[in-house]
C-alpha cells in the first residue's frame, strides 16, 4: 500500500451515514458504482421480497424486538414502517373490525421466513456499512478500462 493510498483509505464519516440512508448510496459517494448498484439491488430485492411475502406487520418494534434492530440497519424506512404499523393496526380498539385495512396477523408461522429475509438484508447493509468506512475514493486512473483479458491483444485478420 502505497503512502497515497493510506491517505486515501482513512475513516470516512459521510459514506457510511449514506450507506444506512440507502444501501449502496455509500459506495456511490466514493465512487465505486458497480459494486452500489449490486449492493443496493441484492439488499433492496431482499428487503422489498420479504415485505411482500410478509406484509408490512413483520416490522413490529414492540413484539419483535431483536428482529427489528437487524431490520433497522437496511435504514430509515425501517423506522417509517414501524410507526406506520404502530399507528394503523391497533387490534385492541373497539372500532377495529375484520374489515380493516390492515388484517389480524397470522396464528401461523407465516411471517418467519420474511422477518428472516429483511433482518438478513438489514445484517448484508451493516457488511457494506463496514465496508466503506475504510474504503478508498476511486480515482480517475481506476477509472480508465484496462486492456483485454489476459494482457494480450488480438491480431485483426
Amino acid at each position: 500500500m502505497s503512502i497515497r493510498d493510506e491517505d486515501e483509505a482513512r475513516f470516512n464519516l459521510i459514506a457510511p451515514i449514506l450507506a444506512w440512508v440507502l444501501p449502496g448510496l455509500g459506495h456511490w459517494f466514493l465512487g465505486h458504482r458497480r459494486r452500489a448498484r449490486l449492493i443496493a439491488a441484492g439488499i433492496g430485492a431482499l428487503y422489498l421480497g420479504g415485505l411482500l411475502i410478509g406484509g408490512l406487520g413483520i416490522i413490529d418494534r414492540e413484539k419483535k424486538f431483536l428482529w427489528y434492530c437487524g431490520q433497522v440497519l437496511v435504514g430509515p424506512v425501517t423506522p417509517v414502517i414501524n410507526a406506520w404499523h404502530a399507528r394503523h393496526y391497533a387490534p385492541d380498539d373497539p372500532s377495529y373490525s375484520v374489515n380493516h385495512v390492515y388484517p389480524r396477523p397470522s396464528f401461523s408461522h407465516g411471517h418467519e421466513i420474511p422477518t428472516l429475509f429483511t433482518t438478513v438484508a438489514g445484517m448484508l447493509n451493516l457488511l457494506a456499512i463496514l465496508d466503506v468506512i475504510i474504503l478508498p475514493r476511486r480515482r480517475e486512473e481506476d477509472e480508465k478500462p484496462a486492456g483485454p483479458p489476459g494482457g494480450v491483444e488480438r491480431r485483426a485478420k
